[in-house]
Parts: C-alpha cells; sequence; structure tokens
C-alpha cells in the first residue's frame, strides 16, 4: 500500500515499457509518481497545485522521442511534464461546449509510441500535440 494523496484517487497509469512507474490523479488537486518496484513516492510533478481542481487523469505520451506524462484537471486544464516529474513543459485550457460551463477534461488517451493526446470533455473530443501543446 502507498500513501501520499489526501482525497480519492481518480486515475492511475503504468508506464508500460518497464512497469516500475506510475502516476496517480486525485482529488487533492495532485498528480504523483510512484516507484511501484519500492512502494513509495518517487516525484511530485509541477503544475497542479489547485487542490479545488481535482486531477482527473494522465497518461504516458512520447514527445520528440523521449517519454512524458501528460495529465488534465476538472477546470479544462491539459499539463505536460517530463518523466523525472522535474518542471511543466507546457500547459493548456481547453474549452468546452457544456452550456452549463463544465469544463473538466474527464479523460486521456494516448501511449509511449506515439506524440498526440486525446482529450475527453463534454461533448467533444481534443487532440493535443505533445511536442507544442496545440490543438
Amino acid at each position: 500500500t502507498m500513501r501520499g494523496h489526501s482525497d480519492d484517487v481518480q486515475s492511475v497509469t503504468l508506464e508500460r515499457s518497464k512497469g516500475r512507474t506510475a502516476v496517480s490523479c486525485s482529488d487533492d488537486g495532485t498528480a504523483r509518481i510512484w516507484d511501484i518496484e519500492r512502494a513509495q513516492l518517487a516525484k511530485d510533478p509541477p503544475g497542479h497545485t489547485n487542490p479545488s481542481s481535482p486531477i482527473t487523469a494522465a497518461v504516458w505520451c512520447l514527445r520528440e522521442n523521449a517519454k512524458v506524462i501528460v495529465s488534465s484537471d476538472s477546470d479544462g486544464g491539459v499539463r505536460c511534464f517530463k518523466d523525472d516529474g522535474q518542471s511543466c513543459i507546457w500547459k493548456i485550457k481547453l474549452q468546452s461546449s457544456d452550456p452549463e460551463n463544465k469544463q473538466a477534461v474527464t479523460s486521456l488517451c494516448g501511449n509511449a509510441k506515439v506524440d498526440k493526446v486525446v482529450c475527453g470533455m463534454y461533448q467533444r473530443l481534443h487532440v493535443i500535440e505533445t511536442k507544442q501543446g496545440k490543438t
């Protein structure tokens, strides 16, 4: 058992090439990188710091031949950071078509062999290029 979030964990994704690292996303507004072989927290990535904006999903992707992590939040924010968790590469805010102004990015899809990530929101999908952080 690994502990490090102060609220519900919404999503966990495993880095598939070696299977030693995972990223979790939580309602506490944080994403965390875990060393699952040692069963301990490895890094606290920068970028998501608002506890009132839960982190909804994360996915490993490719950016310029290097693995990165892309995460999303309930306010439409999407961030890309190095897989070592040390720096945020880019961040963008997506817009929803929801008349009630719900901005949550509810899902992400990507993999470590593709330089794009697909984000799901209310009635929309956004495709983001991981190199530039543009839709």
